[in-house]
């Protein structure tokens, strides 16, 4: 190697330890920058794109080094302090850089190379035919190639594409790959699944050749414009032409009129504003085309074009601004704040005067929530005093979708985001302020895949990253952000009362029991809850049912022999989903159709035990025939505009019930909604987890919280079998002060966070035996660094998923106690050594830092 050459450093979107170092060729030497996307070989053939962390002059020791072979980016896609922000996520939650990267940029931006095959240039056409039957596969699969390469030639003279007069920048390892199989498309053409001998051999034959095709995911889209041509944007000739076409064609003629109303100035025009004006056809302003009285090219458009507010004027309350110095104060002494309001107390419109304070600065604004079903109702609201442009961030949206609101970030085009956690991963250039609402909910938290980090968490460390100022909000806050702020690392804020004088709601516990006793019950549906709701359509008021379960029942039983349907790689059963006929598995998506009879004894008596959203829905409309419900849960909620579509017609009252899980639960707020019913409490107080008491807590105050948020006094009904537990009793007071209390206090007698910190670990692997001992050996190796701070393993509650038994160790850290990034570093190399071992290499071993 030359003694001056240049190293780069490379971060691979991999699950692979810190960075590979490549060489840079001397002709790219130039263009290099920390945070831009290269092109590297990796392995024997595959191409990636990778991001250049770091640049030296220093050779490896040993092994020799790859050439960079292409640059993808003029700028960089990471700055410095997106940078640091992922080397915090990696260290502190346990997880490789290549996690982070690979959570971090959208998909379309991860570039990465695809095998496929095409017909060798020395094909040998008269060989072939000697070795392989017309009607073999080999032949079959060598036709269809041939056919693609004739497609590419014929359509080269005139592929009919338009010269949009913007050059396409193409890099050269990205390979035009139409006349090209991939092995899936090989498998579909040939009906079979194993086709690897058959290639390898057709390549050893020198018939066809295996390639490298680098496919960038992401395509920008273009949509054609129109404009009139320059002889006729004059008025004089412009009259002229429409008394001609008004006396030909009506069709042409409203097409003129349409882009006249589109565009008085006479500008470019969208061929979808054109043709859709009175359902015109298409072929009309195809004439006009060609009688060169219209123009047209091609622009790029948006997929998810940046929303534009309305920015209406509004008026907070005296105790509104109070709350507003109070945060600004604290912001002054460079503190996070814990924003504690009341359900309905007007937090939103709290974030909103400090987002125009901040936009007022020229920054940036960061909204996160904890599920993606509320960024469409809160968008609507934020638009409504916002007068700049909000984009919204998400994993529901599609790659190219994200690539491009990673864009608009980027640019500043996007002055306010709204998104789900993800969204702390984007390129802020000058983030001013983060508001995290409803900081206390666990769907904050990433379970699968790596890295496991809190949205919350993160989002502290991000504002920490750009000097930005930080507001948690909730009605309930987590026991975590609780101790902070009373123990100074927060400053608290205190909203407690109801926006507008509002009263909080009437709430009264159902004693289900009682009701059983005395036949009021009507399935699921006490007599009282009943009352309610009628009392409700009878007012036209609107009515929410929360039953944190979905499907129609969890569990049957064979009444004579006990046996249960179970899925087949998870040690749980099946749910039966009364819609789609089918028993199913929410940990791994096994589907079963249901048995008619036990197929262990042959009996026809099967009982089905509990309840979900399903059965509910089905007896509301026993009990009330004539009602219009809906029902929410993530059934329902799979498509992309399912959510918002049945949120906008219960907020334009097309329906009277919303029946739900705790989808229905969080930041919602319709004025219409007065009664709220909580179909089972005990659900939640029976789970084996320290969360248990606040986390009920949390889902039955805040779904109390959507009953009465305007005029009309709301009232919640909580059916429950031992309707004298303390926590509900803690409910119906809404006293949270005194749970919160009495919750720490549990917590420190205990060893429970905030008072230490936890690391949970689980190891899995396809046969118990070997999950086990892998298990065993670690505990006895983190033992053996960190003493009895170690406990377990165990097995979990659910001891299989994915046909991959689980083992669990558990690690609490006194937070008065050793160093925690030693700690850590004590993990991972106990973990490493594992995975190196005979034992462990071929076990997954899975980290989560403050586990939810």
């Amino acid at each position: 190697m030359p003694e001056d050459a240049h190293y780069a450093e490379i971060l691979l979107p991999l699950h692979i330890p810190g960075t590979y170092t490549y060489r840079v060729p001397d002709a790219l030497v130039a263009a290099l920058q920390i945070g831009i996307r290269v092109v590297v070989p990796l392995g024997r053939n595959r191409l990636v794109a990778g991001l250049i962390w770091s640049i030296h002059r220093n050779p490896p020791i040993k092994g020799t080094t790859r050439d960079i072979l292409e640059v993808l980016d003029d700028q960089p896609v990471v700055d410095e302090r997106m940078k640091k922000f992922w080397e915090w996520m990696s260290a502190y939650y346990l997880c490789y850089p290549g996690d982070v990267m690979q959570a971090a940029l959208p998909s379309a931006m991860r570039i990465s190379s695809e095998t496929r095959f095409v017909r060798d240039p020395d094909f040998d056409a008269e060989a072939f035919q000697r070795a392989y039957l017309p009607s073999s596969d080999e032949a079959l699969l060598l036709r269809n190639l041939m056919a693609l390469e004739v497609e590419e030639d014929s359509g080269a003279e005139d592929s009919g594409a338009e010269d949009s007069g913007v050059e396409e920048k193409t890099p050269a390892l990205w390979v035009d790959a139409r006349h090209s199989m991939a092995q899936a498309q090989i498998q579909q053409l040939l009906g079979r699944k194993l086709v690897g001998g058959l290639l390898r051999r057709l390549v050893a034959q020198g018939y066809i050749r295996a390639v490298e095709n680098l496919d960038n995911k992401y395509k920008e889209k273009r949509a054609r414009y129109y404009r009139l041509v320059e002889a006729y944007r004059h008025d004089e000739a412009l009259r002229s032409l429409m008394q001609e076409v008004e006396r030909r064609s009506p069709r042409q003629t409203d097409i003129l009129m349409a882009y006249l109303q589109e565009s008085p100035a006479r500008a470019w025009v969208a061929r979808t504003q054109l043709v859709d004006y009175k359902k015109l056809p298409a072929y009309a302003l195809q004439t006009l085309v060609e009688k060169g009285i219209f123009e047209h090219t091609t622009f790029r458009v948006d997929r998810v074009p940046v929303v534009l507010g309305r920015g209406e004027a509004y008026t907070l309350s005296d105790r509104q601004l109070q709350a507003l110095e109070e945060t600004e104060q604290a912001w002054m002494q460079r503190l996070p704040v814990l924003l504690y309001g009341w359900t309905g107390s007007g937090k939103t419109l709290l974030y909103v005067e400090l987002i125009l304070r901040n936009l007022a600065d020229g920054e940036q604004a960061l909204y996160i929530l904890p599920e993606i079903a509320l960024t469409t109702q809160l968008l609507e609201r934020l638009r409504r005093y916002l007068g700049i442009g909000i984009a919204m961030y998400h994993s529901r949206f599609s790659d190219s979708e994200r690539a491009e609101i990673w864009q608009q970030v980027a640019d500043g085009q996007a002055r306010v985001v709204l998104g789900a956690r993800s969204a702390v991963f984007l390129p802020f250039r000058k983030l001013g302020m983060v508001v995290v609402d409803e900081e206390h909910d666990a769907s904050f938290k990433q379970e699968d895949p790596a890295p496991r980090y809190h949205g919350r968490d993160s989002a502290l460390v991000l504002a920490a990253t750009h000097g930005s100022r930080v507001i948690l909000g909730s009605a309930t806050p987590s026991m975590e952000s609780w101790y902070l702020a009373t123990t100074g690392k927060y400053h608290l804020v205190r909203l407690e009362e109801r926006f507008g004088g509002i009263q909080l709601p009437q709430i009264h516990r159902v004693d289900l029991l009682a009701e059983k006793r005395n036949k009021t019950l009507k399935g699921e549906l006490s007599g009282a809850l009943c009352a309610a709701i009628q009392k409700r359509l009878d007012r036209q008021e609107q009515i929410i049912l929360l039953q944190n379960r979905r499907g129609y029942v969890p569990y049957t039983e064979c009444a004579d022999c006990g046996w249960t349907p179970g899925c087949t790689d998870c040690d749980i059963t099946l749910t039966f989903h009364k819609t789609r006929h089918r028993m199913a598995c929410h940990y791994c998506g096994f589907q079963a159709i249901p048995a008619p009879a036990c197929p262990a004894c042959g009996s026809i008596e099967l009982r089905t035990k509990g309840f979900g959203t399903e059965k509910i829905e089905e007896e509301v409309l026993q009990v009330f025939p004539n009602i219009r419900v809906a029902r929410l849960d993530q059934d329902v909620a799979r498509k992309k505009h399912a959510y918002a579509d049945i949120l906008g017609r219960f907020e334009a009252g097309q329906l009277d019930l919303l029946v739900g899980t705790q989808m229905v639960a969080k930041g919602l707020d319709f004025e219409r909604v007065t009664l709220v019913g909580v179909l089972n409490a005990d659900s939640g107080l029976k789970m084996p987890d320290f969360r248990a008491q606040e986390r009920t807590f949390q889902l039955l105050s805040q779904v109390s919280g959507r009953s009465g948020r305007r005029q009309v006094r709301g009232e919640v009904l909580i059916q429950s079998r031992q309707p004298r537990h303390p926590l509900l009793q803690q409910i119906q007071e809404h006293n949270y002060i005194g749970f919160v209390a009495a919750e720490l206090g549990s917590r420190s007698a205990h060893g429970y966070p905030p008072f230490v910190r936890l690391i949970r670990l689980s190891i899995r692997h396809r046969q118990e035996a070997t999950a086990s001992r892998a298990a065993l050996w670690l505990a006895n190796e983190l033992r053996r660094l960190l003493g009895p701070r170690v406990t377990g393993p165990s097995v979990p509650t659910i001891a299989r998923v994915r046909n991959e038994y689980h083992r669990e160790l558990l690690l609490k850290i006194e937070r008065a106690g050793p160093d925690l990034a030693k700690v850590k570093r004590n993990v991972m190399d106990a973990v490493t050594a594992l995975e190196e071992s005979s034992l462990g290499h071929q076990c997954r071993i899975w980290l989560d830092v403050d586990p939810a």
